[in-house]
């Protein structure tokens, strides 16, 4: 998102038709949702300001998480300033992690993350990016990942982010360089969904070579005819200009539930439906065409899988969250909740935790114009069982084994709920170290093996899609540990010496040689202990490290040893030890 001073200008330009005269814009002829009206909503009135700034729906509580320069409540780690997009993630003991982008310029960005027990409770906060440049929204992967947006001009990156901070983030230069905003990842099929906070943006789509694998693949972006979308390849190396494709007037959040990308864009207050499976797309919400909406000044906006609402967050507007809910045959747009005395500010990084039951967002400048504030709401969010809006279970019996350097991972099938109703289990993604995944058909064997992976201890984890798109929690763990490959001789044995020690008798002794690679190597077997080149012996290397030649002829004599480790890898030979007997 930009600065309040640009996105008035912004407007002024979309509004004046300066936009309109030099870009593709087809939004007069699109097909709109007529049943979108303005309404009380599921959750009702919302109640007087709270202690906490917040006007909420009967039922639902508040509390304050993070504010930018104190310290994280529980933790000795201090909020970033300008606290943007963000997303939850299920941690493996029951609890989950809350991701928030800083949107701060000249290389003070990054991500920050806040972590929660099983029962909520605060247990750790801390840096998983920085360095970077006005990180705005982005998105969460099927595979647990975040993907954080630069909103940088013509440069923007996208990062990948490990929300545990286990790994560090990779930059995805792949899926473009332009003012980033948003992203979306179709678990169905690995593609990312991208959107462009400019005037004459676009919608982009990302196709990974390898599903799950962002380091490489094509860029698109959407050229619309009527209702249909069809993908233009483009450059990932700066913003599609590309008169084939269709401009969209600032492009802010995105979201994808049940294989329906909704993305928003400020410029003419829309929210957009994308069918991923018939690529059509409609506006879902226009705020000029909804009498009495409350909902303006769209930005981010996520989605309550276990209901099917959207949220979306205002920049500007009354500063509320909006939701857009079915009730009956219409589409309700109504208040969530409003924040009272920020009108220098806007709302940011809405999202839920798994269990669905609180909900996240930040004031990006709070009541001062300037510190953030985080917030968490609690209360009876609402579930929809009419049609399948739960995901599968978790998979379980995730089991991985090691053979050599390749990792084969096993599991059980996962049930889709709600069960009977659900529509089924399409897909698994399986998951190493929280940041290589792969997508397997739920059609085949529930195996995948994963081919040359590094030596060293390795997590698998395994999640359940189904055909609407939705994603289970994550399965237990499958910890294997894959061996070095030894493809490596030993080190010449060392201190190799001869002596006479009798008629015809020379005693060999030398120092033990070290196996390679170290560590990883297997190990050193035994010793060839080799006289003049022709003459040898094998020497257990579970022994003593000599050897007497009982028949050795009178003269010089050359004596060398070769390690050998239990591969049958021979060493180079040791320096020679020269003797002469009588």
């Amino acid at each position: 998102m930009a600065e309040i001073s640009r996105r008035r200008a912004l407007g002024a330009l979309s509004v004046g038709g300066v936009v309109a005269a030099t870009s593709k814009f087809w939004w007069a002829g699109s097909p709109v949702d007529a049943s979108v009206v303005a309404g009380t909503g599921p959750y009702g009135a919302l109640q007087a300001v709270n202690a906490d700034g917040l006007q909420l729906p009967v039922g639902f509580t508040s509390r304050v998480i993070a504010r930018t320069g104190q310290q994280v409540a529980q933790t000795g780690y201090t909020w970033h300033a300008a606290p943007d997009g963000g997303a939850c993630f299920g941690n493996a003991d029951g609890g989950w992690t809350y991701v928030s982008n800083s949107e701060v310029s000249d290389g003070g960005g990054g991500v920050s993350a806040v972590r929660f027990n099983a029962a909520g409770a605060i247990v750790s906060a801390s840096r998983i990016l920085g360095g970077t440049h006005r990180n705005c929204a982005g998105g969460p992967t099927p595979w647990g990942t975040w993907l954080s947006c630069e909103e940088n001009s013509s440069v923007g990156r996208v990062f990948e982010c490990d929300p545990t901070g286990s790994a560090p983030a990779v930059a995805r230069l792949a899926l473009g360089r332009f003012n980033h905003e948003a992203a979306a990842v179709d678990a169905s099929t690995g593609a990312v969904y991208l959107t462009e906070d400019e005037p004459t943006g676009r919608l982009y789509r990302f196709v990974p070579t390898t599903p799950g694998d962002l380091s490489a693949g094509q860029l698109y972006a959407a050229a619309v005819s009527g209702s249909a979308v069809t993908w233009v390849a483009t450059s990932a190396a700066q913003p599609d200009r590309q008169a084939s494709t269709t401009a969209f007037n600032g492009g802010e959040g995105a979201w994808i539930h049940d294989r329906v990308l909704y993305f928003t864009t400020k410029g003419d207050n829309r929210v957009w439906a994308l069918d991923l499976r018939t690529q059509t797309i409609r506006i879902h919400y226009n705020a000029s065409a909804v009498a009495g909406a409350a909902l303006t000044g769209v930005d981010n906006i996520t989605g309550h899988r276990r209901s099917g609402d959207l949220f979306v967050a205002e920049d500007g507007g009354n500063m509320e969250v909006c939701v857009l809910a079915a009730q009956g045959a219409d589409v309700v747009v109504a208040p969530f909740l409003r924040v009272a005395g920020h009108a220098s500010s806007e709302l940011t990084g809405p999202a839920f935790n798994p269990a669905g039951d609180r909900m996240y967002v930040s004031s990006q400048r709070g009541a001062d114009g300037v510190n953030g504030v985080t917030w968490e709401i609690s209360g009876p969010f609402r579930t929809v069982n009419a049609t399948d809006a739960l995901a599968p279970d978790a998979p379980d019996g995730v089991v991985a084994t090691a053979a050599g350097t390749d990792v084969t991972v096993t599991w059980q099938p996962a049930a889709d709920r709600p069960d009977p109703g659900g529509v089924g289990t399409a897909s698994y993604w399986v998951v190493r170290d929280w940041t290589t995944q792969w997508l397997v058909s739920a059609s085949g064997p529930l195996r995948y093996v994963d081919r040359g992976v590094a030596p060293g201890s390795h997590r698998y984890q395994v999640f359940a899609v189904d055909r609407g798109n939705r994603i289970s929690a994550g399965s237990a763990f499958a910890t294997v540990n894959v061996a070095a490959v030894d493809n490596q001789a030993p080190n010449p044995p060392s201190g190799v010496s001869a002596t006479v020690v009798g008629t015809n008798r020379v005693k060999v002794t030398w120092s033990a040689a070290q196996d390679l690679p170290n560590p990883g190597g297997v190990g050193v077997a035994s010793y060839w202990v080799v006289r003049d080149w022709t003459t040898q012996w094998l020497v257990s290397a579970n022994g003593p490290l000599e050897f007497t030649d009982t028949a050795a002829p009178s003269g010089a004599r050359r004596y060398e040893v070769h390690a050998v480790d239990r591969g049958n890898r021979i060493s180079g030979a040791s320096a020679p030890a020269r003797v002469t007997l009588p």
